[in-house]
């Protein structure tokens, strides 16, 4: 419903017999103090004017948005017998109403029930919607506010706006069938049922793999075109993802290893030439999942932020995965999460060639940031998120211990997000001893002098920047002054 919809002032006819004459009285100062405008006889019937004729014209003006009709015995008898004023109007009315043109004009209140406990009404308006002011208490107030809502076209219920299709039901050509069941199947599962859960939890990372390789572009003259769509066409399935975390959340369980299990699974899994001998040359035919991968490991830790999950991110963050060296090569070699942090450099070549305007500092970057699922899912927490991870890189030894290749998590998308003049807000609350506490278990500290000595790890690097961009990745004492932290309760 627009606001155009909602009617200002509307005008209303009472429509009664004259054994109810007080409360009807009542009821129609009570709408005029609610800006209802109430044409009664009593008020507007001038002397001399034919009663007859004012009803009939009250009951079909067009200026009257609501034609209400006060029902009680004596309403309900002269009504079917056509009798006096209330008879004119029956005979004015009922062929409006059986019309069904303008039906919802005619509203009867019920004023009095019979001793069967059937509610007095004209014959012609058994079957009609009706308010029920008939007693004195807390229902008469209910009542009251559904009609003064029916009058003003206020419902309390209102039809939400039409959304988008969504977009799982294009499985056209991947199913998501069997991993929707999965989720359903751990939201039904009670708190004790462990180990039906990680039964589930074991087979969704194998079935999530090969789902995704069903997303494989094929390798032709179209490839280009082909790999972007086909990209375009795992986000219902990021999506799940997503709901699958979701789902582990209301467990006792350690999500964080679990999600971490889960990623390293999947790029083992997808990253791999098969029973292939021969030797791949370059990773064309990975690109699609090495990006996926990276960008489901920032949904990942973004979710979790979304919830305060810090002991998960810290879990998820500071392990070390066991991945495949390269698709043909069957020993895995030892990383950091570093290593999801992919460069995709034919991604980046194929957008710029099919779009030649393209001028964003990371093709690729404006792809992703584009694939929300709110509320958790946005371009701000994917941009944040991104940054926080390069922070997080800085502070956490076990990327040096490993003599991981890309020694930093370089924030592809900290472009977009919002705090490049301005701090991130789970830093600059850290002047609170209360927030410095909720990050110990991010920190792996637990206290905050220990706190202040890891963020002092995660130093200004001006090189964390793109090309030609003004913009730099801020660093965690950007946002506050490190004698502020912890200087508040």
């Amino acid at each position: 419903m627009n606001k155009d919809d909602i009617v200002s002032n509307p005008k209303v006819f009472i429509s009664y017999s004259w054994t109810c004459q007080k409360r009807v009285i009542e009821l129609a100062e009570r709408l005029v103090d609610n800006g209802i405008d109430v044409i009664i006889d009593i008020w507007d019937l001038e002397p001399g004017q034919d009663i007859n004729h004012f009803i009939e014209q009250c009951v079909v003006d067009p200026t009257i948005n609501k034609v209400l009709m006060i029902c009680d015995k004596t309403y309900a008898e002269k009504a079917d017998g056509r009798e006096g004023g209330v008879g004119k109007e029956t005979r004015v009315i009922s062929p409006k109403i059986y019309e069904k043109a303008t039906e919802n004009k005619y509203i009867p209140i019920i004023f009095e029930y019979d001793e069967q406990g059937k509610a007095y009404t004209p014959a012609y308006l058994k079957s009609s919607f009706y308010i029920d002011l008939s007693s004195d208490d807390e229902k008469y107030e209910t009542e009251y506010e559904r009609l003064i809502r029916h009058i003003l076209n206020k419902p309390e219920f209102k039809k939400p706006p039409l959304g988008k299709i969504p977009e799982w039901l294009d499985d056209d050509v991947v199913s998501l069938r069997k991993l929707r069941t999965a989720i359903k199947t751990i939201k039904s599962l009670g708190e004790k049922n462990h180990n039906k859960l990680y039964i589930i939890i074991q087979d969704f990372k194998f079935d999530f793999s090969k789902t995704l390789q069903e997303y494989k572009p094929t390798i032709n003259e179209n490839y280009n075109k082909n790999i972007i769509q086909q990209f375009d066409a795992t986000k219902p399935l990021r999506d799940l993802y997503i709901e699958y975390i979701e789902s582990l959340l209301g467990f006792e369980i350690d999500i964080g290893d679990i999600l971490g299990d889960f990623i390293e699974t999947v790029y083992n899994e997808t990253y791999n030439a098969g029973e292939r001998n021969s030797y791949v040359k370059s990773d064309n035919e990975f690109e699609i999942y090495l990006v996926f991968i990276w960008e489901i490991f920032i949904c990942t830790t973004a979710t979790l932020f979304h919830f305060d999950r810090y002991a998960e991110i810290f879990s998820l963050l500071n392990r070390t995965y066991y991945l495949n060296r390269s698709p043909v090569v069957k020993d895995k070699k030892e990383c950091a999460f570093t290593t999801f942090r992919h460069y995709p450099k034919i991604f980046d070549r194929v957008i710029k060639q099919l779009d030649p305007e393209c001028r964003a500092y990371t093709p690729t970057g404006d792809l992703i940031i584009k694939r929300e699922k709110k509320p958790i899912i946005t371009k701000q927490s994917l941009a944040n998120t991104d940054i926080i991870l390069y922070q997080l890189s800085t502070i956490y030894v076990t990327i040096k211990e490993l003599g991981s290749y890309d020694l930093y998590w370089f924030p592809d998308l900290y472009i977009y997000s919002e705090c490049l003049d301005k701090s991130l807000e789970i830093w600059r609350k850290m002047k609170s001893q209360k927030q410095c506490k909720k990050l110990f278990p991010l920190f792996g500290v637990t206290n905050i002098s220990e706190l202040i000595d890891q963020i002092q790890k995660n130093k200004e690097n001006n090189s964390m920047r793109h090309d030609c961009c003004h913009y730099r990745t801020p660093h965690i004492l950007t946002d506050i002054d490190i004698n502020d932290i912890g200087k508040l309760p």
